[in-house]
Formats: structure tokens, C-alpha cells, sequence
């Protein structure tokens, strides 16, 4: 079963991720996880494509384990202009 994940504003403040996958072939995208102890979280090899989030305040906002596609994570925590030319980028802010 194929999964879409998209656009969903997390802010659990919990210890738990605030968007976790198990299982196969989801589709990651545009998903904004704040003060979790997880932000993005795939916990198997599992063929998730995960591009165009970002993540802010968890212990670790992007878990995500081998054999899952993950577009390059961009740090922007120490602020200023937001650039990148990867269409496919996560932020950390």
C-alpha cells in the first residue's frame, strides 16, 4: 500500500515523532514538525521519498534509516536568507 503524507503542521511537544513511518513507498512532502523528540522519522528500509519539509526544535528532525530516499537536509538555524538551489531540499530552522 502506497502512502501520501502531505502538508501537515505537527507540534506534538511529546517523545514521540511527530511524523513517523513503518511501512513502504511513501511519499514524504511538505510537512512542518516543531519540539518533538523526532521530526521526519522512517524507521525501516523502506523506499520512502522524503523531500520538501522542514523541521525546527526536535531532539533529531530528520531519523530517517537507510534504503529510504531523503533530499539533502539544509541547515538554517543560524538564520538569514533562506537559499538553495536543490528543489528537493529539507530545512532545518
Amino acid at each position: 500500500m502506497r502512502h501520501r503524507m502531505r502538508c501537515l503542521i505537527v507540534s506534538l511537544f511529546s517523545s514521540i515523532a511527530a511524523a513517523a513511518w513503518a511501512g513502504a513507498g511513501s511519499r514524504v512532502e511538505g510537512n512542518n514538525c516543531v519540539d518533538n523528540d523526532s521530526g521526519i522519522q522512517a524507521v525501516v528500509s523502506g523506499d520512502n521519498f522524503i523531500v520538501g519539509n522542514t523541521c525546527h526544535g526536535n531532539t533529531t528532525n530528520f531519523d530517517v534509516s537507510a534504503g529510504n530516499a531523503l533530499g539533502t537536509v539544509v541547515d538554517v538555524t543560524a538564520g538569514g536568507a533562506v537559499t538553495s538551489t536543490i528543489p528537493w531540499a529539507n530545512f532545518e530552522y
